[in-house]
């Protein structure tokens, strides 16, 4: 006897079946798939937002007593027994999951020439432009001013008046100019006057800090005027102060834009195709036995007066070409070396967490080609690196180019690094006599970063010129600190509350540590909802299913009981009659699962979206701040799998027919008279 003709004799019950077994298959399948979906697109979520806590720039007075007698200095708020707390936060369980330890360093990279702010319409600083602001140019004095032996205590400063003949070294951002000042400063008045400077005469001169006047004079005109800087022309300058301020004689002249008039002084007027550099040997600040220390923290086998030693100005009376390659002019040459390697040098960020850094955390930063570090990169020390959008462009760099890095440190590294703060670090000013540390080693491009402020001066701010690295590829000395840009506390996302009653409980001041969670508090009770929501439709789903499976047992598999009665009753024997059962169990519900799986699997996007909508908006508005498209953290939409409702129907039959193959095996354990009964 075929058991299985029983579902073609009653065509009705076996369709009702049917479609109800594929119904609640397909919820079950799309409850599993929206469950596992929602898992999956949270977790990007939760990625995508990084919570961090930086100690507090916050200084106090305080005083300290020598035998000289009470002084005051500025130090942090933060103790060290408060900083010895704060490093023992991160922990497996706490709220604080980890201390990311920023690492500085320079490096040369010929391959690419670095950017200064010249280059930024409207955000030109002297400051930042570093060390790529020292020179070399051969002038001819015009005007020598009076000495000035009160402006730096100890020295005498000379103001010079040139004209600019030839330009032997500077950073291709600036442009020379033929009026340049020579802010000369002196050891002495003897020494001024032993140097017997003479108008007229030519001149090699080697300037550090230069500024550009008249570009600073343009950025402001633009400011004023509301225009962009290469808009700004000279040809718009006019003598004719009357027509535009009649009565005012404190302008000598006027810049016109249309109906605009901005007056100007002599000195804006002075201004004009004009720049300025100091003139100074630094190593005069420094006793010849004066041993400056390393980066290892010992005396370098140089004087101070050794490695900061540079020329200063001296008469040209033949060609410079010629005047470089005299025997007693080694330090002029070396101080031209010194400078193209500067201007090719970089100033380069170990980290293990690049999206723990403040401006990335706050999307004021982003990766927008290529990828940042994995896991394994920061682990394993891999050559990789991250250049800014800025040099990328100018260079000619993509992802996936080859760059050649050679550490170094300069002459006075903790002088230099003291100037720089803890924030917009600078490559450091490369010495000859110390050379390179360790062999130049190639990295890989991995990614470009934008920056929304390219010479912000925040705190944590840094300058386009910053590559990034794995902390664990630098294999030379590096300096870090725990203030600033080197120091973060990373936090589990909502559990900033949890570190503030920690802190609180030791007596330390709430605001010890700055908190920032790029906008989590906003969207954790919204992201809590979408798990809830897609745990009830998984649970109402599989509740749905287990119903229907349920009455499909009693009210098809159970009224088989007959049939297999009158089998066992026949000789065909419990085996053959427990497969006959189950077989005919088992087709309706292979038929659902197939029917039920493969609409679910279409329908899990759409259905997704319409869960995730409620959620998505919030989300982006955390993100409203983010700048341009680079931020990548955040899914736009949800995250689909429709390979789970396959397995949520493999996973149907395996039960069902697991419970079909039980019931089969009781019914056919029975007595065959049992089970012929009514």
């Amino acid at each position: 006897m075929k058991m299985q003709l029983q579902l073609v004799r009653q065509p009705i019950r076996t369709m009702a079946f049917l479609i109800l077994l594929s119904m609640a298959c397909a919820f079950v399948c799309l409850g599993f798939g929206v469950f596992l979906s929602a898992q999956t697109t949270l977790e990007s979520i939760e990625k995508g937002f990084v919570t961090i806590a930086l100690p507090t720039n916050q200084t106090e007075m305080v005083e300290y007593e020598t035998e000289s007698g009470i002084h005051t200095m500025e130090q942090s708020v933060i103790t060290p027994q408060m900083w010895e707390y704060i490093q023992g936060l991160p922990s497996k369980d706490g709220p604080v999951t980890r201390a990311v330890q920023q690492e500085f360093v320079s490096a040369w990279i010929p391959e690419l020439q670095s950017a200064t702010s010249a280059k930024e319409a409207g955000a030109y600083h002297t400051g930042l432009n570093r060390p790529y602001d020292n020179g070399v140019f051969v002038v001819t004095i015009t005007e020598i001013g009076e000495p000035d032996t009160q402006s730096v205590p100890g020295k005498v400063v000379v103001p010079i008046k040139s004209k600019l003949e030839e330009t032997v070294l500077l950073h291709p951002d600036f442009e020379p100019r033929e009026n340049l000042t020579l802010h000369c400063v002196f050891s002495s008045e003897e020494a001024y006057h032993s140097g017997n400077l003479q108008v007229g005469q030519d001149y090699i001169v080697y300037g550090q800090s230069y500024v550009d006047y008249d570009l600073k004079l343009k950025n402001d005109l633009a400011t004023i005027l509301k225009l962009e800087v290469s808009e700004i022309s000279r040809d718009h300058i006019s003598r004719d102060t009357t027509t535009y301020f009649p009565g005012d004689s404190s302008y000598a002249a006027v810049y016109v834009n249309g109906d605009k008039a901005v007056g100007l002084t002599e000195a804006e007027l002075q201004a004009v195709d004009a720049a300025g550099v100091f003139v100074q040997n630094v190593a005069e600040n420094y006793t010849e036995d004066f041993y400056l220390p390393d980066i290892y923290g010992n005396p370098s086998p140089y004087t101070g007066a050794e490695l900061l030693t540079t020329p200063t100005i001296g008469r040209l009376d033949s060609p410079v070409e010629d005047f470089l390659q005299q025997e007693g002019n080694a330090l002029w040459q070396r101080a031209a070396e010194e400078g193209e390697i500067r201007n090719r040098s970089f100033p380069v960020i170990g980290t293990d967490f690049l999206e723990s850094m403040y401006l990335f955390q706050q999307s004021e930063a982003a990766v927008v080609s290529g990828r940042s570090f994995t896991e394994e990169e920061y682990g394993t020390g891999d050559k990789v690196c991250l250049i800014s959008e800025t040099i990328a462009q100018a260079n000619g760099v993509a992802v996936g180019d080859t760059i050649s890095l050679q550490y170094f440190w300069g002459a006075d590294p903790y002088d230099e690094l003291a100037k720089q703060g803890t924030s917009n670090l600078m490559a450091q000013s490369y010495c000859q006599k110390l050379g390179f540390e360790g062999q130049k080693e190639a990295y890989t491009v991995i990614g470009i970063y934008r920056q929304s402020d390219l010479w912000s001066q925040t705190l944590y701010a840094f300058t386009p010129n910053t590559i990034f690295v794995p902390n664990a590829s630098m294999d030379v000395p590096t300096h870090t600190d725990k203030t600033g840009i080197y120091y973060t506390l990373v936090v589990e996302n909502g559990r900033a509350d949890e570190v503030v009653q920690l802190l609180a409980e030791q007596g330390y001041p709430k605001d010890t540590l700055l908190f920032f969670d790029n906008g989590y508090s906003e969207i954790a009770d919204t992201l809590r909802h979408f798990r809830e929501s897609a745990v009830q439709i998984f649970t109402a789903s599989g509740v749905t299913w287990g119903v229907v499976l349920g009455a499909y047992i009693v009210f098809f598999v159970l009224k088989q009981r007959r049939i297999a009665g009158l089998m066992l009753s026949l000789g065909a024997g419990k085996k053959n009659t427990a497969i006959s059962v189950f077989v005919t169990a088992m087709l309706p519900i292979f038929l659902a699962v197939v029917i039920g799986a493969g609409s679910s699997a279409l329908l899990l996007g759409q259905t997704m979206q319409r869960v995730f909508a409620s959620v998505a908006d919030n989300i982006h508005i955390a993100f409203n701040g983010a700048f341009g498209e680079g931020h990548t953290g955040i899914p736009a939409v949800a995250t689909a799998l429709p390979a789970t409702t396959v397995f949520a129907g493999i996973l149907q039959i395996a039960i069902s027919g697991a419970t079909c193959w039980l019931c089969a095996c009781v019914m056919t354990g029975k007595n065959p008279r049992f089970l012929l009964r009514k």
